[in-house]
């Protein structure tokens, strides 16, 4: 018995999701030095409590496997698949399976039996025993999937094998040379090792493409037709066909075509050269200072007849450019590493340093357009006498290999986020922070940026300085809102300027409105109270203090007890948003007794403050006057019948009476009684004792009007 392989390659490359659940596109390292390390990796899945590269579900009858690029249901009886679009979860491809002729003749093929599984973090795989042949197939979260079977050709001789690859409900909207195109999938059924494709057609709904070749003893056959998204990708290939040594001449093809293969035809073909692309996303690497380091790590897959590569800069972004604007992008410019003999050898985990050049360039990108494109060409293009091939492995590559990686060595420059005022003038302000993190670089200084009125858009620059960290801005107007921000420089040049923004407002500038030996008569005041105060009284010794304020303010309290002669101070103090400018914070005083309490509150930042008097009005005098009325102290407080406070009043009275002039005495009880009513306002005594006095009064100038008589 002879065994046969027989090699069937399908890539699915759905172009990299832009929805919520997709993302984590980087990983980054803070480095022992203090710079971060950046490296670019294939978009993720989030499972809702993580990032990660695919979500797999495996049952008796299905396989499900979902990642950003690909999402795959494998039916374990009938050994068919489908094809989701990543975005929607709907059905691209509705099935897609397979059948075997041998020598012309159908085989019958048992049920799927599935022999192993495996999976790790880029890839799992799993083998299809059907009897005659075995099938593993591959799948990585990048996008591709591959599939392989193993043939025994049971008559030990030269035998016609025939798969026939069925494509359920797929309508063909297009046909282009060797890619026929199903609307959300283009399936390129060319083969660069093997012409094996003996016909496609449309067949009632379906479509059919059949691979054919005569397997002789020991025989290898590799068949490798592609499918891609219709979307396009951020890697490729352009290839120019006029066959006249020009790589900028004549028509370019394959734009969006996820293999990276610099590749130049020999004198004889009808081609001319191929180029290949790639590029980054930047948008998730903060605003830095530098760029120490830049490296392109990829595979080598495939190598023919070894010719040098140069790695260049590019300035389109390939996701919108024309293909003539790639290729000529790729081919103009000077090269960050030419004639790299690196790419003239297959292997793994190959690296290109970028240089100074590259190191620039990501720096200026990472601050403008937030994406880093390279591009890849063999150093010369001149037909010689056979083809010349580099093919840079990337996510659609034969069999799971890592798409190539981007990694940056930057430092991170931190934003100034405690800018305060220190104090606030007419025409003036004095500002403070502290000094951020820079992240393994060197301070070149700071900028200032105001602006009025109040805004986020701190963009004027006020002022330019080294070195400190305090600074008086003068030329201010008066009574004024504005906006102040701090940007930090770096040895570089770089700048940050994403720090607080302060909001503050000067005070009134008498010399601005006065004019010498004029009045203005007609102005008129306003009561703005930055700090206010509420009193909830709870009971006789327990009260709620509510202390409203500015909710740019960082509030601290100070509460003088003046008869206990003791300070509490309070900062970090906690409150709750009343309002769109305002925030409230709230003081219990428990068991307090005859007190006076001053309260002075501040703004920490800008010094403003207001002030407060608590008093607690149950004073001794009070309860002993209320006790001697009550009968505390075995008395009622009376004379007989008379009240003892009216009977004094009768008394003084008389000793005025007692007067030459009655009329002294009257005005002398009129003083008392006045100063009675003092007290009866004051609660001290009752209003009852003042009217009685007050009676008492007009009966004595009664009697003595009748003795004048």
């Amino acid at each position: 018995m002879s065994k046969y392989l027989f090699f069937l390659i399908i890539f699915l490359i759905p172009l990299p999701l832009a929805y919520a659940e997709v993302g984590k596109n980087f990983d980054t390292v803070s480095l022992d030095n203090g710079l971060t390390q950046w490296t670019s990796h294939y978009d993720r899945i989030f499972d809702g409590d993580s990032w990660e590269n695919y979500l797999i579900s495996n049952n008796s009858i299905n396989l499900e496997f979902e990642s950003a690029n690909l999402s795959f249901v494998f039916d374990k009886v009938s050994c068919d698949f489908k094809l989701l679009d990543p975005e929607s979860q709907t059905v691209a491809i509705n099935g897609y399976d397979f059948t075997l002729n041998i020598d012309g003749l159908p085989t019958i093929l048992p049920i799927c039996n599935l022999e192993s599984f495996t999976q790790s973090d880029d890839k799992i795989s799993f083998t299809i025993n059907r009897g005659l042949f075995k099938t593993l197939y591959e799948m990585n979260p990048t996008g591709s999937m591959e599939w392989t079977h193993e043939i025994d050709n049971n008559e030990g001789k030269a035998s016609t094998f025939t798969i026939i690859e069925t494509c359920t409900d797929c309508i063909v909207q297009s046909i282009d040379g060797d890619k026929i195109d199903f609307g959300s999938y283009t399936l390129d059924t060319k083969n660069d090792i093997h012409g094996t494709v003996k016909e496609t057609k449309a067949d009632k709904g379906d479509y059919v493409i059949e691979f054919e070749k005569i397997i002789n003893d020991k025989e290898k056959l590799i068949i490798d037709p592609t499918f891609t998204s219709n979307n396009p990708t951020v890697d490729g290939f352009i290839q120019d066909t006029t066959d006249d040594n020009d790589c900028l001449d004549g028509s370019v093809k394959n734009t969006g075509d996820p293999q990276l293969y610099p590749h130049s035809y020999a004198a004889a073909s009808p081609n001319d050269c191929i180029v290949g692309f790639v590029q980054w996303d930047l948008s998730s690497i903060p605003t830095v200072s530098t760029v120490p380091d830049s490296t392109f790590t990829f595979d080598i897959s495939q190598v023919s007849n070894p010719g040098n590569c140069d790695y260049t800069p590019m300035t389109v972004d390939v996701t919108i450019a024309t293909n003539n604007q790639i290729i000529a992008d790729i081919m103009d410019g000077t090269p960050y590493s030419s004639n790299n003999s690196i790419c003239t050898t297959t292997g793994n985990d190959k690296v290109v340093d970028l240089g100074a050049s590259g190191d620039a360039d990501l720096l200026a990108n990472i601050n403008s357009n937030d994406r880093f494109t390279l591009g890849l060409r063999l150093t010369t293009f001149t037909h010689g006498a056979s083809d010349i091939s580099s093919r840079h492995a990337s996510e659609d590559d034969a069999g799971a290999v890592p798409k190539p990686t981007l990694t940056i060595v930057y430092t991170e420059l931190a934003g100034i986020n405690d800018l305060v005022a220190t104090d606030i003038r007419g025409t003036s302000v004095d500002l403070d922070w502290t000094q951020p993190g820079l992240g393994g670089g060197e301070l070149q200084g700071y900028q200032i940026n105001s602006t009025t009125p109040w805004s986020n858009n701190v963009a004027s620059v006020s002022l330019n300085f080294t070195n400190t960290t305090s600074a008086t801005v003068n030329g201010l107007l008066g009574e004024t809102q504005y906006s102040f921000r701090i940007g930090v420089w770096d040895q570089g040049g770089g700048i940050n300027p994403n720090g607080n923004v302060l909001n503050i407002t000067t005070d009134l500038d008498p010399t601005s409105s006065f004019t010498p030996g004029t009045f203005n008569l007609t102005g008129s005041g306003t009561d703005v109270r930055d700090i206010k105060y509420v009193r909830d009284d709870i009971d006789a010794t327990t009260l709620l203090l509510n202390i409203t304020a500015d909710n740019d303010f960082e509030l601290a309290c100070n509460f003088h007890y003046k008869f206990a002669n003791t300070n509490n101070t309070y900062t970090s103090i906690a409150n709750t948003s009343i309002n769109a400018n305002e925030d409230m914070a709230s003081f219990q005083f428990n068991n307090v007794n005859n007190e006076i309490i001053d309260v002075l509150c501040w703004d920490q930042y800008t010094n403003a403050s207001a002030r407060y008097v608590i008093t607690i009005t149950d004073f001794p005098l009070l309860d002993q006057i209320t006790n001697f009325r009550s009968g505390v102290y075995g008395t009622s407080g009376n004379f007989g019948a008379l009240d003892l406070i009216t009977l004094l009043v009768v008394i003084i009275s008389f000793v005025g009476f007692n007067r030459v002039d009655e009329t002294v005495g009257i005005i002398f009880g009129l003083f008392v009684v006045g100063g009675l009513a003092v007290l009866s306002a004051g609660e001290i005594i009752t209003w009852e004792t003042t009217y009685t006095a007050g009676f008492a009064l007009l009966i004595m100038f009664g009697i003595a009007i009748v003795r004048k008589g």
